[in-house]
C-alpha cells in the first residue's frame, strides 16, 4: 500500500514537472511575443514622430515659400513703380530738350549754332534712345512690357519707317529699299508701335553695319487665311553688312551682347536692341530668326498672326481722321494739363504755331475744373501730375459727360 502511494506520487511529481515545463515554454513564448511588440510599437511611434516632424518643417517651409512669394510680389511692385516714374522722369527733360532745340533749329541761325545745335539734337537723340533701350529692357525683367492691340495700316506704318529712315541711309549712299506684298487697304489688328520699334531697330541697325553705298531691304509679305478673319505677316530685313560669325549668331540675342565687342567701340549702341526685339517679338506671339554670313551680309525675319479688321470700319475711320485734320487746320482750343514746366513751354510753343488756342493747367484737379467751366476741343492729358493723375481726371471728366 505504501508502495503504491509512493509511485503515484511519482507519476504526480512526473506531471507537474511536465506542467511545470510546458509553463516555461509558455512563459519564453509570452516574453518573446511582448519583446517583439514593445519594439514594434516602438518603431512605429519612431516613425510617427518622424512624419509630425515632417508635417512641421513642410508647413515652416510653406509659411517661408508664401513670405518669400508676397515679398518677390512687392518688390516687382516697387520696382514696376520705380521704372514708372523713372521712365517718366528721365522722358520727360529729354523730350524737352529734343523738342526746344528743334523749335530753334526752325529759326534763323548761323552755320555755326547750327551744326552745334544740330550735334546737341543728335546726341540727345543718342541718348534718349540708350535711355529707352534700358527702360525697355527692365520692363522685360520685371515682366510689365505690355502689349496693346489696335487696328492699324500697315502701308501707313511701312511709310513712316521708310519717312524715319531714309536720311539715316542717304547720308551713307545706302540703296534703301521696302517692298510690300499687302496692296489692299485692309487694316491689321496689333501693337502697332511694338512692330515699329522691331523694324527701326533691325533697319537701324542694318544701316549701321552696312558698309557705305551698300543695300538694305525690308519685305513685308501678307498672307491671309481662307478659313480665319486673320493673316500671316512676315517681316525680312536684309543688308549686305558686315554678317555674324556663325559662332557667334545665338548670343546677340542676350542682353549687353554684341557678335564683336570691337563693334560697340566702332559703331556704339547698348547691346540691348536685339534682346528686347526678340522679347517684343516673343510677346506678340512670333520669333525673330537670323540669318547671316560675314562680309556678306544678314537677315533677320518675323512672322505674326494679326486679325483683319473689314475695309468699311476703315474707311470710317480714315474719313474721322481727315475731318478731324481739317478741323485741326482751322485752329481749335485746346486744354493741356502738364505738371512740368520744360514741357508747359514746348507744348504751348508747338501749338500756337499751328493756330492753335491753348489754355494750360498744372494738375488733373484743374483739369476738371476748367473743363466743367469752358468748352474745347481736344484735352491733353499728362498722366503723371500732383493732385490728380491724368487717368483719374479723365475717368472723372468721362463721368461728367455722361450725366
Amino acid at each position: 500500500m505504501e508502495e503504491d502511494e509512493v509511485n503515484r506520487l511519482k507519476a504526480k511529481v512526473a506531471e507537474l514537472e511536465q506542467e511545470n515545463t510546458k509553463l516555461h515554454k509558455i512563459n519564453s513564448a509570452l516574453k518573446t511575443r511582448v519583446k517583439r511588440s514593445i519594439q514594434k510599437t516602438g518603431t512605429a511611434f519612431g516613425v510617427f514622430e518622424s512624419n509630425i516632424l515632417l508635417k512641421k518643417e513642410i508647413e515652416r517651409q510653406t509659411r517661408d515659400l508664401r513670405d518669400a512669394k508676397d515679398a518677390a510680389e512687392q518688390a516687382a511692385k516697387v520696382k514696376a513703380e520705380f521704372l514708372a516714374n523713372m521712365s517718366h522722369e528721365i522722358r520727360t527733360p529729354m523730350n524737352g530738350i529734343l523738342g526746344l532745340t528743334d523749335i530753334v533749329l526752325d529759326s534763323e541761325l548761323t552755320e555755326e549754332q547750327r551744326d552745334l545745335l544740330e550735334t546737341v539734337h543728335q546726341s540727345g537723340h543718342s541718348l534718349l534712345g540708350i535711355i529707352n533701350d534700358i527702360l525697355d529692357f527692365s520692363k522685360i525683367e520685371a515682366g510689365k512690357l505690355s502689349i496693346s492691340p489696335h487696328p492699324f495700316s500697315l502701308t501707313d506704318l511701312l511709310s513712316q519707317i521708310e519717312r524715319l529712315l531714309r536720311p539715316q541711309a542717304s547720308k551713307k549712299e545706302l540703296s534703301f529699299i521696302i517692298e510690300s506684298g499687302d496692296t489692299s487697304d485692309n487694316l491689321f489688328v496689333g501693337d502697332e508701335s511694338r512692330i515699329r520699334q522691331v523694324l527701326l531697330n533691325l533697319l537701324g541697325n542694318a544701316i549701321k553695319f552696312s558698309e557705305r553705298e551698300g543695300a538694305v531691304l525690308l519685305r513685308s509679305n501678307v498672307d491671309v487665311s481662307t478659313s480665319s478673319n486673320e493673316a500671316e505677316v512676315s517681316f525680312i530685313v536684309s543688308d549686305s553688312g558686315i554678317g555674324i560669325a556663325e559662332d557667334k549668331q545665338e548670343q546677340i540675342f542676350e542682353a549687353f551682347t554684341q557678335a564683336d565687342g570691337s563693334t560697340t567701340r566702332k559703331y556704339g549702341g547698348t547691346g540691348l536692341g536685339l534682346a528686347i526685339s526678340s522679347q517684343l517679338v516673343k510677346c506678340m506671339g512670333g520669333k525673330l530668326k537670323l540669318f547671316s554670313q560675314p562680309d556678306v551680309g544678314t537677315t533677320f525675319c518675323f512672322t505674326l498672326t494679326l486679325p483683319i479688321r473689314e475695309n468699311l470700319e476703315q474707311r470710317a475711320e480714315q474719313e474721322n481722321s481727315a475731318n478731324g485734320k481739317q478741323k485741326a487746320e482751322r485752329g481749335i482750343s485746346i486744354l493741356v494739363a502738364e505738371d512740368n514746366k520744360v514741357n508747359q513751354k514746348l507744348i504751348v510753343k508747338l501749338l500756337n504755331a499751328k493756330g492753335h488756342s491753348v489754355t494750360l493747367v498744372g494738375d488733373g484737379e484743374d483739369a476738371v475744373a476748367k473743363f466743367t467751366s469752358e468748352s474745347f476741343d481736344l484735352i491733353l492729358m499728362d498722366i503723371q501730375m500732383p493732385l490728380l493723375g491724368g487717368i483719374e481726371a479723365t475717368k472723372r471728366i468721362r463721368e461728367i459727360e455722361s450725366k
